[in-house]
């Protein structure tokens, strides 16, 4: 059997200066109080000292990135582990035991750098687990992968630019603040200055950021939305999280922008995609939901995939696939162009 751990205790009596020394980063006074310090921030390319920490609260903060948490949820960041030997670890390196009553932890030396890096300065250690690159653990029920839930969220901006262009695609203020849309950091190191989108799990947890690109300037080289590296679309479906308790009916569209649009009159997810994993369609089944339709975009990988992805779920209820004109998809249309084509082939 695991050992007890007392998160809490912990979380109040680690030593997050000798945690951010263990991993090379040199904090340095923050003003006049003794409990306050600053650094380079590890989960982004900081050029200045961007985070922040409390000493006697043992948290973090960088107000560039967004990054955030508890001594404990610096350790699960930084080293990509879950919260168990986040928090062994913690205790190591600050000499403490993981309960109260408990022997304190087996002191852990200082984290080594590469011995390559240190001869060449070439070489880098991985890149840091941020909520742009989230990890990837594998203790879910089932044993397969899933996507880590994240510990803190990105600082989004709001700007004329941004919501000028996600009014001209019918996504109001009430859309924006329902599922948190805003622009990511130019700092950012996978999506600056684009649409950050969050994503969720099931359970309602943060789990990525999608990065949209905004403007009339991409390359052909450019992806239009960025996902993570690493991201398992297979095993999530977006805006699953928002359904309502065993819904009447479920609409699976392809994109992001067409759930934002049309949520306000519609229960819809985004498959990611032409298509649906098992999982994808073991999480709609759970539902209890015996009604679906599919509307993928107007074009030969929407009706392909849209015919598809009606046969696997008419395994678990019954099924309509409404087919858009041509080049159309749904967050083209108004709801009251988008309503009469559901009401026609789907009464």
């Amino acid at each position: 059997m695991a050992p007890r751990i007392d998160f809490k205790h912990v979380r109040e009596h680690a030593d997050i200066d000798r945690v951010c020394t263990h991993f090379d980063i040199e904090l340095k006074p923050d003003g006049a109080s003794s409990n306050q310090k600053k650094g380079l921030c590890p989960f982004h390319e900081d050029t200045k000292p961007s985070l922040k920490v409390n000493l006697e609260k043992r948290v973090f903060h960088c107000f560039a990135c967004g990054a955030k948490g508890n001594v404990i949820d610096f350790v699960m960041q930084h080293e990509g582990l879950d919260i168990r030997p986040a928090a062994q670890l913690v205790a190591e390196i600050s000499g403490i035991a993981t309960t109260a009553s408990g022997p304190p932890a087996p002191a852990r030396k200082r984290k080594e750098k590469p011995a390559a890096a240190a001869v060449t300065g070439s070489s880098e250690p991985p890149p840091p687990t941020t909520s742009e690159t989230p990890a990837v653990a594998t203790d879910e029920p089932d044993g397969e992968p899933y996507n880590r839930p994240l510990t803190f969220e990105l600082k989004l901006s709001h700007d004329d630019e941004l919501t000028g262009w996600l009014s001209a695609h019918g996504i109001d203020s009430g859309m924006i603040e329902t599922f948190g849309l805003g622009r990511a950091s130019s700092k950012s190191k996978t999506i600056p200055d684009r649409l950050a989108i969050p994503i969720h799990d099931q359970t309602g947890r943060l789990i990525a950021y999608c990065g949209r690109y905004l403007g009339d300037n991409k390359t052909d080289d450019e992806p239009k939305y960025k996902l993570p590296s690493g991201f398992l679309k297979e095993r999530a479906l977006f805006n699953l999280h928002r359904l309502p308790e065993r819904p009447e009916y479920i609409v699976i569209v392809e994109s992001y922008l067409s759930v934002i649009r049309h949520h306000g009159n519609l229960n819809l997810v985004s498959s990611f995609g032409h298509d649906l994993s098992l999982w994808q369609l073991g999480r709609l089944k759970d539902t209890a939901c015996q009604r679906f339709a599919v509307v993928f975009d107007g074009d030969e990988p929407g009706r392909t995939g849209a015919q598809a992805v009606a046969g696997q779920l008419a395994k678990i209820g019954w099924v309509k696939r409404i087919e858009l004109p041509d080049g159309v998809k749904p967050h083209h249309l108004a709801w009251e162009d988008l309503a009469p084509l559901l009401r026609q082939q789907w009464v």
